[in-house]
């Protein structure tokens, strides 16, 4: 009996571990085709499961929203996926956050924020 369950837990974690890499390669394809890719957000946002879906979609939103030249919308959506990314969870896409946040914030003239960010992006 506790082997069915350890094992159910395992199938479910793995298929959530499934969904979120479907969902990433969707996003990211959803970054080369910008004349539909809002749309493309637009739909995936009603498919979000996990925290770590949450976090994958709102790394991609930023991304997006950074390559438009919507440089305030991409921090938020950014700072939105560091509260649901962590280290452990995903530690490209938390490390790229801090990253592109340092980036943003000192395009958008914060230096004390930009520095911030990419302090914690070397820790």
């Amino acid at each position: 009996m506790f082997l069915r369950i350890t094992l159910s837990i395992i199938c479910i974690a793995l298929s959530f571990s499934a969904f979120s890499q479907d969902l990433e390669k969707r996003l990211q394809d959803a970054l080369s085709k910008e004349e539909s890719s809002s749309q493309i957000f637009q739909k995936e946002l009603q498919n979000l499961k996990t925290k770590l879906d949450s976090g994958v979609y709102f790394f991609y939103l930023g991304r997006s929203e950074r390559f438009t030249g919507e440089h305030r919308k991409a921090a938020q959506s950014l700072q939105k996926a560091l509260n649901y990314l962590t280290l452990e969870s995903k530690s490209d896409l938390y490390i790229s956050s801090y990253n592109n946040l340092t980036y943003l914030e000192s395009i958008l003239g914060d230096w004390e924020k930009a520095m911030s960010f990419g302090q914690k992006a070397l820790e």
